[in-house]
């Protein structure tokens, strides 16, 4: 799966990575880099992209094609050699100096099989869980899709309840609203209020 290592310089967070069983992730679609966005949870994140020179051209850690750069304005800068990808949807990338600190987006050996994730409903990083007083209902906290989801305990159907995939601080009904991070999350003895400790907010 994706994971992600302490801030560093690129070439100290791939090692970072290595040593997790993994490297620096490489990212070829739109859903790739927003699953990467999600997973990295800070406005910057180190990717495997790289060019051996600024005359060079971009290459992946793992020699796979370079078939998607959503470079964000103005981007890449002539004399940088690294890349970092910008926000929660991770698809405004930008280039860095070699020195740069940010954390790391790593995919581990068995990556292939992650990037399969289907369905708008899918979980990313669950974290907390509660079971309505009735015993018929849950709700879960997902801290890398930054939402929370309802699920039915005898079928196991799942749900969106509020939440959207980018972060952000916006009060509002359901999926109108935004979290970041959500983590513990509880039912009041109603059975329909639900209270959500969003850790980043």
């Amino acid at each position: 799966p994706l994971f992600v290592v302490a801030a560093g310089t690129w070439d100290e967070v791939r090692t970072r990575c290595r040593l997790g069983g993994g490297d620096l992730a490489s990212l070829h679609t739109p859903k790739q880099a927003e699953l990467a966005g999600a997973v990295c949870g800070m406005p910057m994140c180190h990717i495997g992209l790289q060019r051996a020179s600024p005359a060079a051209e971009w290459t992946w850690v793992d020699d796979s094609e370079v078939n998607y750069l959503p470079w964000d304005r103005a981007q890449p800068a002539p004399e940088e050699t690294k890349a970092v990808f910008v926000g929660a949807a991770g698809n405004a990338w930008q280039s860095a100096a070699n020195g740069t600190t940010y954390p790391g987006v790593c995919l581990s050996d068995a990556g292939e099989d992650w990037w399969n994730i289907e369905g708008s409903v899918a979980l990313l990083r669950p974290w907390g869980a509660a079971i309505a007083p009735d015993g018929k209902r849950a709700v879960v906290s997902d801290m890398g899709f930054h939402k929370l989801y309802v699920v039915e305990v005898e079928t196991g159907e799942r749900r969106e309840l509020a939440g959207q995939r980018a972060s952000g601080t916006d009060d509002g009904a359901g999926t109108e609203a935004r979290f970041w991070r959500p983590r513990g999350v509880a039912f009041a003895p109603d059975g329909r209020t639900v209270y959500v400790a969003d850790s980043a907010n």
